[in-house]
């Protein structure tokens, strides 16, 4: 899995993609699971709020933290705190 080259805003439909080996069908399924899709396939405005951030601004968000306190790691998508 080589989602590191999907860090970037813009990115969250490949980057999920990727990380769930490249089915794209199942991706959009989980998706509109989650709210990133509305139910008849349009983009929610939680998957354009989350789409606009990068991989580490998604981890921050997760976590709860800042850049200032915790560290982003592209290699497990996780933050550790500094």
């Amino acid at each position: 899995m080589e989602t590191t080259r999907f860090t970037g805003p813009g990115e969250l439909i490949p980057r999920l993609i990727e990380q769930l080996g490249g089915d794209r069908a199942f991706a959009l399924k989980m998706m509109k699971k989650n709210g990133f899709l509305n139910l008849d396939g349009t983009l929610s405005d939680k998957f354009h709020k989350r789409n606009s951030m990068s991989a580490g601004a998604r981890a921050h968000d997760r976590a709860g933290t800042t850049p200032h306190t915790h560290t982003y790691d592209v290699t497990t998508n996780t933050v550790k705190k500094n």
